[in-house]
């Protein structure tokens, strides 16, 4: 392992050549994962930022790409992540996600395959897997609740904050819904199956229903 330093713009960045195909760059960024050792599984990683996968320091996370000021902060065995963005990723076991923009899918914990693009994007999601969400707020407290494991979700939301609302909370896990539209299925909290089509679509009152189709606007 060796390392680098190098000024830019009055500004010092480090980084390291690591074992196991890693790349480290810039302050506290994760330097130390080589001394795993060579063949303990975590390889391959592509790490860009300020305390960018932090917590990936003697775990076997593997395959991620983490860019941004904290992305990635707490990976530790989740692998193959594509984080892009401040403090996107909070994913601690999950694996196979993607999430672009500013805090997208920030609390996603054991979280599994989720596409999320759009500030704050999912940024609430937690324990829900295979949603999409693109846009601004979309998908953004999309919960599968508290069973310690990862349930299936299957949402897609287009638009800026729809399907905003879909979460457990005492209310069914909401799955296999589709918002598409500024604000689309905002109040669909636990139901599964329901489409909302248009802008503000099922944004004044809470729907926990299901296989419900809304098209228009409000």
């Amino acid at each position: 392992m060796g390392t680098w330093t190098k000024e830019i713009a009055n500004q010092t960045l480090s980084g390291t050549y690591l074992t196991a195909d890693n790349v480290g760059v810039s302050a506290y960024s994760n330097l130390h994962m080589s001394e795993k050792g060579p063949g303990s599984g975590t390889g391959a990683n592509t790490i860009f930022g300020y305390y960018a996968a932090n917590a990936l320091y003697g775990s076997s996370g593997s395959s991620n790409t983490c860019i941004g000021y904290t992305a990635g902060i707490y990976i530790t065995t989740g692998s193959s992540n594509t984080f892009i963005g401040r403090t996107t990723g909070g994913s601690t076991t999950g694996s196979n996600n993607t999430a672009i923009g500013g805090y997208a899918l920030r609390d996603a914990n054991v979280a599994r395959r989720n596409t999320m693009i759009g500030y704050f994007a999912g940024g609430l999601l937690h324990n829900s897997n295979y949603n999409v969400g693109i846009g601004y707020l979309a998908l953004q407290n999309c919960d599968g609740g508290d069973t310690g494991s990862s349930v299936d979700g299957g949402n897609v939301a287009v638009g800026s904050s729809a399907l905003t609302y879909t979460q457990s909370d005492g209310y069914p896990n909401a799955t296999d819904n589709i918002g598409i539209g500024n604000e689309a299925g905002q109040k669909i909290r636990g139901g599964k199956e329901n489409i909302a089509i248009g802008v503000k679509t099922v944004n004044q009152n809470y729907l926990d229903g299901e296989n419900n189709i809304f098209i228009g606007t409000k």
